[in-house]
């Protein structure tokens, strides 16, 4: 996914999304942490361009886990010294 193009990742999304979005939902922990992690990888790819294909998918409690992960990443790759391939604004 890091090193997917983020038009294609864009492009394939809505054929994605559903399949992440009810792993969320698995009894099996290891496949609802997976999701998370996939989903913060879409959003490190696209920015805010993923936000209303996350928002209108997740429940409340998943989007803010969600965030809390986005978070995370975020601050790793500042800590880290990595540039992210976007601004505010998911323009390249």
């Amino acid at each position: 996914m890091k090193l997917a193009c983020r038009y294609s990742v864009l492009g394939q999304l809505d054929m994605v999304l559903p399949g992440v979005v009810a792993a969320f939902s698995n009894p099996d922990p290891d496949v609802r942490k997976a999701a998370v992690f996939c989903l913060v990888d879409v959003y490190m790819s696209l920015g805010e361009q993923a936000m209303p294909h996350l928002v209108k998918d997740l429940t409340p409690s998943q989007m803010k886990l969600v965030t809390i992960y986005i978070g995370r990443q975020q601050r790793e790759r500042e800590e880290s010294g990595q540039v992210s391939s976007f601004n505010g604004s998911g323009a390249l």
